[in-house]
C-alpha cells in the first residue's frame, strides 16, 4: 500500500470519526431514560442509517488504496463524500436537544429535514462518479442494481427534503435500512 493513500486515509478517518461521534451521541441521547419521551422513532432510524453509512464509507474508501498516483484533484475528490456525510450527520445530530430550540426530536427532524436530505441526496451522484473514477471494471463489478439503487436513493432523498408527510418519512427510513442491508449483502460484501 502506498504512503500517499495512508496519508489521505488519516484525514478521511478523522472526518468519518467526527460523524460517528455525532451520530453515537445522538443515539445515546435518544436511548437515555429521561429523553425517551422526546425521542422520535424516524429520527432515531436515520441516526442508525447514518451510522451504517459512515462505517460503509470508511470500509469502501479502502478501495482507493490501489490508486497509482495521488494528485490534489484526487485528494479533494475523495474528501467530498465523507465531508457531505459528516455535514448530513451534523444536521441530524446537532448535539443536545435543548440547544436546538426544538421541543422534541420530532419537531427538530421536520424543521431540519431539508438540509439533511438535500445533503444526503447529493451523496449518490457523487458515488456514481467516484465509482467510475475507480475504473470501468470496478463500475461494472457493482452489478445491475447499482445505478437503479443510486437513482432511487437520490430521488427518495429529494422527496424527503420536500415533503413533511410522516408516513413517507417512516417508510423511507425503514426501506432505506432494509434495502441497504440487502444491497450491502448482495453487492458490496462480494467485492471485499
Amino acid at each position: 500500500m502506498n504512503d500517499s493513500f495512508n496519508y489521505v486515509a488519516v484525514l478521511i478517518s478523522i472526518v468519518l470519526g467526527l460523524g460517528v461521534t455525532r451520530v453515537l451521541s445522538g443515539l445515546s441521547e435518544a436511548i437515555q431514560a429521561g429523553n425517551r419521551q422526546r425521542a422520535y422513532w424516524i429520527h432515531t432510524l436515520w441516526l442508525i442509517n447514518a451510522f451504517t453509512m459512515l462505517l460503509l464509507t470508511w470500509w469502501v474508501f479502502y478501495r482507493w488504496r490501489t490508486a497509482p498516483e495521488w494528485t490534489v484533484f484526487l485528494f479533494l475528490w475523495v474528501t467530498i463524500f465523507p465531508t457531505l456525510l459528516y455535514l448530513a450527520c451534523s444536521v441530524l445530530a446537532p448535539g443536545k436537544l435543548e440547544q436546538t430550540g426544538s421541543a422534541n426530536w420530532r419537531d427538530y427532524y421536520y424543521a431540519n429535514r431539508r438540509g439533511f436530505f438535500l445533503i444526503f441526496a447529493a451523496i449518490w451522484p457523487i458515488d456514481i462518479i467516484d465509482t467510475l473514477l475507480k475504473g470501468k471494471a470496478h463500475f461494472l463489478d457493482q452489478g445491475p442494481l447499482y445505478l437503479p439503487t443510486m437513482a432511487m436513493w437520490f430521488v427518495c432523498g429529494i422527496i424527503a427534503a420536500i415533503t413533511r408527510n410522516e408516513r413517507y418519512h417512516g417508510c423511507w427510513a425503514i426501506f432505506f435500512m432494509l434495502y441497504q442491508a440487502f444491497y450491502v449483502t448482495l453487492v458490496l460484501l462480494k467485492l471485499g
